[in-house]
């Protein structure tokens, strides 16, 4: 219910900016009412390259209603139109053939689909709606495709939760590295000590986690991961994107780097990906950490 409340506000918010703009400006190329547009507001974020995603889009007419919906493929891109799904009205649903289960006249539907290519390329569809009399509107929707994420949701290192993990964006207690799952452990890039009077980040492999670790079930520092620190700066998370990762320079970086509060740090990781670590200190034994990183090398 409350997903579709939301759609709902989007759709109405939506219908009053549509009434307000020119029919040229988005695309259509009939004479009479109907406005159709992407709704980019539902999903802001660009799609990871072989990732899967979707295209949201609205139609609203004052005339006859909607009967029907197609899409069409204006770059290279996997779509799934068996799994089309339509969240106002909720009662509708959408055949094979595009047609709806029944008239209306405005509808939010969303287009799952899966990026192909590699980061920077554009992908664009157009979405037609017809309506009872034949007449049809259409908008075009775009999305860049991206090698990174963002986990935005705030982390602490600390003496219970000092392993970071980027692929599932949370911090971990010591242990993890013997009892977590592979998946889990194999991506325990960086490591959170205590050295008075500093905190530090560190490489798994290094000689301030190994002295924390000595024995610890499930640690071995000559297979424990290397990876390698640069302090950024003053630099905002949100302005990282695919460039900055790539130009990140760890000619001069190391593997054990002191936390400073409200600083970027870049982290070079074994496999060759970059990330970057936003972090906030607390007090002298906690830290709040966000990041991104790429998903491929």
């Amino acid at each position: 219910m409350k997903q579709i409340n939301y759609f709902l506000f989007v759709c109405i918010f939506s219908i009053v900016l549509l009434s307000s703009c020119t029919k040229t400006k988005y695309g259509a190329e009939t004479t009479f009412k109907p406005t159709a547009a992407s709704l980019h507001v539902v999903e802001p974020e660009p799609i990871i390259s072989n990732e899967r995603g979707v295209f949201p889009v609205i139609a609203s007419t004052n005339g006859a209603p909607f009967t029907s919906f197609k899409v069409e493929h204006l770059t290279d891109f996997e779509g799934f139109p068996n799994e089309i799904k339509i969240h106002v009205p909720d009662d509708v649903t959408i055949d094979a053939n595009g047609n709806f289960s029944r008239p209306s006249k405005t509808v939010v539907v969303e287009y799952p689909m899966v990026a192909k290519g590699k980061a920077g390329n554009l992908l664009s569809a157009r979405f037609t709606f017809t309506d009872q009399d034949g007449k049809t509107v259409s908008t075009e929707a775009t999305k860049i495709v991206v090698n990174f994420k963002t986990n935005p949701t705030k982390r602490y290192f600390y003496a219970t939760t000092p392993w970071y993990n980027f692929n599932t964006g949370m911090s971990y207690s010591k242990a993890t590295i013997g009892t977590g799952t592979e998946e889990v452990k194999k991506h325990l890039d960086i490591y959170w000590v205590r050295k008075a009077p500093d905190n530090w980040m560190v490489s798994p492999n290094s000689d301030l986690a190994a002295a924390s670790l000595t024995g610890t079930a499930g640690y071995d520092r000559a297979t424990a991961p290397h990876s390698r620190f640069i302090k950024i700066g003053d630099v905002a998370i949100g302005d990282v994107d695919d460039n900055f990762l790539e130009n990140m320079d760890f000619t001069n970086s190391v593997d054990e780097i002191k936390l400073e509060d409200k600083v970027l740090y870049g982290v070079l990781l074994q496999d060759g990906r970059k990330a970057v670590v936003y972090c906030t200190v607390y007090s002298a034994t906690i830290n709040q950490i966000i990041s991104t990183y790429q998903v491929s090398p």
